[in-house]
């Protein structure tokens, strides 16, 4: 192509001169320049060269340059709108600005002003929507933008470069990018996959006012589908969604009747069926068809040849402008007759040769039955031919040839004689004749066939054409029309005072009117319709009828790519599985209309049946289905908002809670309806299966959750959680390679031994025995789980990968005839297990209060010697123990998790309060009841203290409580404030003991308080926890300083807080996170305040603050 480049500019830098744009120079002299809204190639040139060598185009974001223009997506790839301003005003006035939109993907040519490397980027530019994306253009530079102080312009790699200055300032660009218009020698060859891209609706329109007149056109009345035909780039337009029972498609096609039919021109177009089925037409080969499966059913129709509705076409990206062409008129040796006084008509015959063929037969219905069944049925040609021989030779005027074939019916004999006897013996249609009424064919399945086969042939007859009786008509036969081999174009033909739509050869195209067919109405913008949320997330249901070539088992069904899923698809979104989950990233540089599918759990486009790129320019089809490259897709709402909690961001896998992880042990059950009732158990062998009777384990976590999946604004970042699982024994579940499955083992030291093994080919195979950890991932339901292996890691911390299979895709399943749990590959069936927390005990529940804590025995908790608990009786050690050492206060420390929820277990603080004494100048003080197991690892004098039989000891210490439940140690050094993990040790929960009824067992984190010959420890082993009745008990007057000793009564109500004795003082309310409920004074001495359900705390004036329970 021939460019001459002339200057022009955009600026806003006061230096430069003006240009006047890029003018193109085709090859007959012609010249352009860029008009508005115009579609353009944007060419790169050699600065020293006159013809284009590349395209600009954009490809993953990037820009980039394509030399191919033969495909209908080369042209997309490689066109832009271009938007032309010229300012009127300022430093650039007349000066034309160039704005440029990608066909293709919608994006704007805009890029950041910014160079990586001393003037020149070291890759080529990115299209970001929030870069520049106004250009001009100068000769020698090509496209450029500018700053305050610089000027930009593309290097041959699309990189960007600039210089300090104006444009000018530019010594010499060696790749130019510039305009080059698309004419009508740009053209591309349509293949039937083609359409699917063009055809967004299905439909046609005749645009620019060129359309039939009081006429139908079925080219726009009609959705179509493209099949590939065998000739080259040669195809079937078929009606959309329009086919017999049987599946046979309507096509388009040339008739074989005329709108002219006395001079024999201009064809009507139809969608008929050629009756043939898909993997019929799959076997057609150009302009030829199968006879044996080629046969009309209608004897009213005249069939068609296939070059009839075989099409090819051109694609003109100038205008999106398609142009239609059949292979080959029809054409029959056809003329007007008057039979039964109207004008019909039919074959045209001159003598018996005409006739001879036997395919003129074969469209009868019942014709290949009654030749298999009659045996006569074979000679019928030669009856009918030897028949009109002679009616040849009837010199009776015209109209008196009519006779009819059943009415002359010829003996083998007659014919080889040329004979004309009537009703002979054995004549050719008596024999069918004679079959149809013989009793024994009455129950033949073929019976009604070849029925309708005499029925037909009976009604053959002979007509004069003409009254010299030269030429005979035969009604009654299905004809044929034969191919042409011209090619005929689809245009308007203007006919009296109408405009009908038929075919045009090329020979007389000028006598046409060639119309303009697009496919769309209205021009829509540049990329795609579809305007898409990009903050929801979506189920995606399949629409394609067909992927790989093949039908398309997924049609109407919901995408889902979970690991362990046996299907990708499923009947309805569901709203735990992120993996049937999508979202959509809106293509940079675009507004709408072009997105990226991401799974929402994957990261990753759909991965369904390796089919379809899930990318670039979106369409809406109709209502919420969209088309997306290839796929058509019905978008749902999933209804999944960001809430930023751990609930919406760990959907999809077990998650076990902070509390529960420490707290509590967990049933592993099989979810089968054959084996819900089994549960994971060890074997005498520690291999591992499923039996009856509940066996506990703990869930211990390997690192922290980690984040993965789609990382979208505005909607939450899944996290997921793998677990290792030992029993409360702390044995290890461990993969065992050698067979395939797992065991249990407590030997730290076999958790990392090579094991050997021999496999079943007898070769030796060596792994290492490493604990196991799996991801629960949710199946089917919110809480079924398949059990999948995460790769395990050695004692390095380096991920190991099996020497037998790939861990990443094993997963747990059950042998259904051994019960042993195995390690299977995830594309086998699914095995669901339930993982369910152990049931919570019943626990007491009950406001502040001094209570007395006394065993079975009537011993009862006391604080002993140097602090520590022990266990006694009134009058022990000589007296030593009064009524009121055995006297505690019960304070509530939590009620609620770290996410405001109810628990079912509150936990309490164990104190007793100490006057102060004024003769030993010792302040008030309060001990707090705990497990002294930090003292016990930390201690460095007299650490054996801090134990007895091997077991940690409670300890009563003096801690400072502020705010609600913080606590503040005094030791030695210094004050210690604790922190959340720490005054674990502090709270108890007082769990309902299941054989005794009215005690209770003291639960700290996951041990037991014990009384071990009166001293008080924790036990692991819940058969050794001491039982005790919590009696309520009269607050100390005498040397304990009471928590609050006061004539204010606080009383908790259903929504509110009843305040008695306090009228005139200042009253607080804070919830159990110190948020302030209340801040007032009461004028009353029986005030009512309203509060939120649960703890909350009421500091009053002058008063400890209390705590209470609200309904």
């Amino acid at each position: 192509m021939a460019v001459a480049l002339v200057t022009g500019s955009l600026s806003a830098y006061a230096a430069n001169p003006a240009y006047n744009g890029p003018t193109y120079t085709a090859a007959d002299g012609t010249k352009s320049t860029p008009a508005d809204k115009e579609q353009v190639l944007l060419g790169i040139v050699a600065s020293n060269a006159s013809s284009v060598t590349n395209y600009l185009k954009i490809n993953d974001g990037g820009l980039t340059t394509g030399t191919a223009l033969t495909s209908i997506s080369d042209y997309k790839n490689l066109t832009w709108a271009v938007s032309v301003k010229m300012p009127e005003t300022g430093v650039v006035a007349g000066n034309p600005i160039y704005t440029f939109t990608n066909k293709f993907a919608g994006q704007v040519l805009a890029v950041k002003l910014v160079t990586d490397n001393k003037g020149k980027s070291t890759a080529p530019a990115k299209i970001d929507g929030t870069g520049n994306s106004q250009w001009g253009w100068k000769d020698g530079v090509g496209l450029y933008a500018q700053t305050k102080d610089s000027t930009f312009y593309f290097a041959a790699d699309m990189s960007l470069c600039a210089v300090k200055g104006g444009v000018d300032k530019v010594e010499k660009n060696d790749a130019l990018v510039s305009y080059v218009p698309l004419t009508e020698s740009n053209k591309v060859d349509l293949a039937a996959e083609d359409f699917e891209s063009i055809l967004k609706d299905g439909k046609v329109y005749f645009n620019n006012g060129k359309d039939v007149k009081n006429a139908k056109n079925i080219l726009t009345d009609n959705a179509w589908v493209a099949y590939a035909a065998n000739a080259a780039n040669s195809f079937f337009l078929a009606v959309k969604d329009k086919e017999t029972k049987s599946g046979n498609p309507y096509l388009l096609m040339v008739d074989t009747t005329y709108y002219d039919t006395a001079a024999g021109k201009y064809h009507a177009l139809v969608a008929d069926t050629l009756t043939l089925s898909l993997d019929d037409m799959e076997a057609l080969t150009g302009g030829t068809y199968d006879e044996s499966k080629y046969n009309p059913t209608d004897l009213t129709k005249y069939a068609r040849p296939i070059g009839a509705a075989t099409f090819t076409g051109k694609y003109y990206p100038m205008n999106d402008s398609l142009v239609l062409t059949v292979a080959g008129e029809p054409t029959m040796n056809y003329k007007s007759a008057i039979i039964d006084g109207s004008k019909q008509y039919g074959p045209q015959v001159a003598d018996n040769a005409a006739v001879t063929g036997t395919d003129l037969f074969k469209g009868m219905p019942g014709y290949v039955e009654a030749s298999a069944e009659t045996g006569d049925i074979a000679g019928l040609a030669t009856a009918v031919a030897a028949w009109f021989a002679e009616a040849v030779k009837d010199t009776r005027s015209a109209d008196g040839y009519n006779a009819k074939f059943a009415e002359s019916l010829f003996t083998s004999k007659a014919l080889a004689d040329g004979g004309t006897a009537a009703n002979a013996e054995g004549g050719v249609l008596k024999a069918a004749q004679d079959w149809v009424k013989a009793a024994d064919n009455k129950n033949n399945k073929n019976l009604a066939k070849i029925s309708a086969f005499v029925a037909s042939a009976e009604k053959l007859q002979r007509v004069a054409a003409d009254a010299a009786g030269t030429a005979f008509f035969i009604k009654g036969l299905p004809q044929r029309a034969a191919n042409t081999t011209t090619a005929a174009t689809v245009a308007l033909r203007e006919l009296s005072d109408t405009k009908v739509l038929t075919v045009a050869p090329a020979t007389s195209i000028d006598e046409y009117i060639k119309p303009l067919v697009q496919p769309y109405k209205t021009a829509p913008d540049f990329g795609g319709t579809a305007d898409i949320d990009v903050t929801k997330v979506y189920y995606l249901k399949d629409l394609n009828k067909y992927r790989n070539n093949a039908e398309n088992k997924g049609e109407g069904f919901f995408f889902n790519e979970s690991p362990v899923a046996q299907s990708q698809y499923l009947a309805e979104g569901q709203a735990f599985n992120p993996y049937a989950q999508y979202v959509f990233v809106k293509t940079a540089g675009t507004s709408k209309g072009s997105y990226s599918i991401v799974n929402r759990a994957t990261g990753a486009k759909p991965d369904i049946d390796n089919t379809g790129s899930f990318a670039g320019l979106t369409d809406v089809l109709s209502g919420d289905s969209i088309v997306i490259g290839t796929d058509s897709l019905l978008l749902v709402d999933a209804k999944i908002a960001y809430t930023g909690q751990d609930s919406a961001k760990q959907i999809g896998y077990k998650f076990a809670s902070e509390y529960d992880l420490v707290n509590k042990s967990f049933m592993i059950h099989s979810a089968s309806p054959y084996m819900k009732d089994l549960f994971l158990h060890m074997k005498g062998d520690s291999s591992v299966m499923v039996a009856a009777d509940e066996v506990l384990y703990k869930l211990e976590p390997v690192a922290g959750a980690a984040e993965y999946g789609a990382k979208v604004a505005g909607i939450d970042t899944l996290e997921n959680q793998a677990y290792y699982i030992k029993t409360v024994k702390g044995e290890y579940l461990v993969a065992n390679e050698a067979a395939n499955g797992y065991i249990l083992t407590k030997d730290a030291s076999k958790l990392y031994e090579e094991i050997t093994y021999t496999d079943a080919e007898s070769a030796e195979k060596k792994y290492n025995a490493i604990k196991t950890a799996f991801y629960f991932i949710a199946t089917d339901n919110a809480d079924t789980y398949v059990m999948q292996e995460l790769a395990p890691e050695n004692e390095a911390g380096a991920k190991v990968k099996s020497l037998v299979y790939d861990v990443n895709d094993q997963k747990a399943t059950v042998n259904a005839q051994t019960g042993i749990l195995e390690s299977s590959e995830v594309t086998v069936k699914n095995d669901l297990f339930y993982v369910a927390t152990e049931p919570t005990p019943a626990s007491l529940f009950t406001a502040p209060k001094h209570v007395q804590l006394k065993a079975i025995n009537g011993d009862m908790v006391a604080v002993g010697k140097d602090n520590f608990g022990a266990v006694a009786r009134e009058g022990d050690l000589k007296a030593a123990y009064e009524k009121v050492d055995f006297t505690f206060y019960l304070d509530t420390a939590r009620y609620t998790d770290n996410e405001g929820k109810d628990l079912v277990t509150p936990t309490y603080y164990v104190t007793k309060g100490f006057a102060a004494d004024t003769t030993a100048k010792i302040d008030a003080y309060r001990l707090y009841m705990c497990v002294a197991s930090d003292s016990a690892s930390a201690a460095k004098v007299n650490p054996e203290q801090y134990s007895y039989d091997n077991k940690t000891r409670i300890q009563f210490r003096n801690v400072v409580r502020y705010g609600a439940d913080s606590l503040i140690v005094n030791n030695i050094a210094k004050a210690d404030t604790l922190k959340e993990a720490k005054a674990e040790i502090y709270r108890f929960n007082f769990l309902v003991d299941k054989d005794s009824e009215g005690y209770y067992n003291i639960l700290n984190a996951n041990k037991y308080v014990q009384n071990v010959n009166g001293v008080l420890v924790v036990t692991s082993n819940q058969a050794d926890a001491l039982k005790v009745a919590v009696e309520t008990a009269e607050a100390p007057t005498a040397n304990e300083s009471a928590p609050s000793v006061t004539e204010v009564t606080v009383i908790a109500a259903e929504g509110n807080v009843q305040i008695i004795g306090a009228a005139g003082k200042k009253v607080v309310i804070t919830n159990i996170l110190g948020q302030t409920v209340a801040n007032t004074v009461i004028t009353s001495d029986n005030a009512t305040i309203a509060a939120p359900a649960g703890v909350v705390v009421v500091a009053i004036e002058g008063e400890e603050a209390v705590k209470a329970i609200v309904k």
